[in-house]
């Protein structure tokens, strides 16, 4: 449940901070950044959210929502 929890305040966070970074998303949250990238992940595989240019200095779409 709590993974549910983190993965939809992350969705909320980058879908008003497209260019936040994972070390500040971390941050906001309190997880983690692997925690981060695991739900990364999994917002990606559920067609949720897409990385757009540059591992450093792209940023994130949402598809959904």
């Amino acid at each position: 449940m709590e993974d549910v929890t983190n993965r939809k305040l992350i969705f909320k966070i980058i879908k008003k901070a497209e260019t936040i970074t994972a070390a500040l998303l971390a941050s906001k949250i309190g997880i983690s950044e692997k925690g981060i990238w695991y739900h990364l992940a999994k917002l990606k595989k559920a067609g949720e959210i897409k990385h757009i240019g540059p591992t450093k200095g792209g940023n994130w779409v949402v598809l959904k929502g």
